[in-house]
């Protein structure tokens, strides 16, 4: 039982090893993420969509920025108007989600998403409130 046990956590240990690199350039990138240093970093997104309040009561806008943005080659973010509570996010997060399934849905490269930070532009004045959520897209693959 103890030649068990010590297996068990050799492996773990090799486990989090080879897993910890990636997690830490991770977090290293996901550090340069922030509402304000998209303004001065990236260049006009690939694609944007606005979104109308009608049917949530939302203004939401989905855009995705390939290329070189904070450090990803391939950000897609989310943001919204208003109150930074749990119903504006959630319908923030499904607009996002609907935006991932119909590319899924309409390209054989199929995408994956990394949540990155939750962020609001530090000059927003009481009523003018913008709230960003990151997210990083990824190949997804399929085995």
């Amino acid at each position: 039982m103890s030649t068990y046990f010590k297996r068990f956590k050799v492996a773990i240990g090799l486990c989090l090893v080879l897993t910890s690199c990636t997690a830490l350039n991770h977090l290293k990138k996901r550090r340069a993420v922030s509402a304000d240093k998209i303004k001065e970093t990236c260049t006009e997104p690939t694609e944007f969509y606005p979104i109308s309040p009608a049917t949530y009561g939302v203004y939401t806008a989905i855009m995705r920025f390939k290329g070189n943005c904070l450090g990803f080659n391939d950000l897609l973010i989310g943001t919204w108007y208003g109150d930074d509570n749990e119903f504006n996010e959630t319908v923030t997060k499904l607009m996002i989600l609907l935006y991932i399934n119909s590319h899924n849905a309409n390209n054989e490269a199929q995408l994956a998403r990394i949540f990155l930070k939750k962020d609001a532009f530090s000059d927003n004045k009481p009523g003018d409130e913008v709230y960003i959520l990151f997210y990083e897209l990824v190949p997804h693959h399929n085995e």
